[in-house]
Parts: structure tokens; C-alpha cells; sequence
């Protein structure tokens, strides 16, 4: 993680926001194509029965498409800066975009689900 960060110089901080997005979308598309293999993983790994870990993959990859759409919809995003905001006296520009190595630790009884849920909003 560290070398692909290369202190901000890595590929992923350099990419624009609609390149990362499509990043993660081309990812889905190929976790999409081991569904079985990943269900079979959760089941063995974990002790899952077939439908818990099925619908954890799949509400997994509805939760990453719901989050892609909402940065999509959202007006002030931009290529990943917003507009200057004013709040309370304070003006801002918040800017939205990678900014350095992130630790993930999921649990055991939803692994796949809970750390994308930590990833994704992150990237």
C-alpha cells in the first residue's frame, strides 16, 4: 500500500476522481465474474451457509454501486473539489481525494461486506 501511495506520486492518488471510479467499477465487475468462488470462500472460511454468504456478496456489490451513484449525483463533487463554503464565518474548499494509506480491519461474521463498506467511501 505504501509503494503504491508513493507519497501521493502512486498511480491511484494521481488518477482523477472519474478514473477511480471506474477503477472500482471495472473491480466489481471482475469480483462479479468469482461470485461463486467468493461465496464458497465466506462459507468455508467463516461457516456461513450458502444464502448468508451469497447475500453478502451481493448486498456488498449493491453497496458499492448505491456509492458510486451518490458521488455521481452529488453536484459539488467535481473531479473531487467542491465549491468554496461558507459555515459559520469559516470559508472552505473541501477537497476530496486520496490522501495517504488506509488500515481496514473487518470483522470475521461479515468480512467482505464491512471492509468494502470502510474501503470504498474511503477511495
Amino acid at each position: 500500500a505504501a509503494t503504491a501511495w508513493d507519497r501521493g506520486q502512486g498511480a491511484w492518488p494521481q488518477m482523477s476522481l472519474a478514473e477511480r471510479i471506474a477503477a472500482i467499477e471495472n473491480l466489481c465487475v471482475e469480483l462479479g465474474k468469482k461470485r461463486e468462488d467468493i461465496v464458497n470462500c465466506l462459507m468455508w472460511d467463516i461457516a456461513k451457509n450458502s444464502s448468508d454468504a451469497a447475500k453478502e456478496f451481493d448486498r456488498t456489490m449493491d453497496f458499492v454501486k448505491a456509492v458510486i451513484t451518490e458521488i455521481r449525483a452529488d453536484p459539488t463533487i467535481k473531479q473531487g473539489m467542491a465549491a468554496w463554503t461558507e459555515v459559520s464565518g469559516v470559508c472552505a474548499q473541501v477537497r476530496r481525494g486520496p490522501i495517504g494509506v488506509m488500515l481496514g480491519l473487518a470483522p470475521f461474521n461479515y468480512p467482505l461486506n464491512e471492509m468494502y463498506a470502510m474501503l470504498i467511501p474511503a477511495l
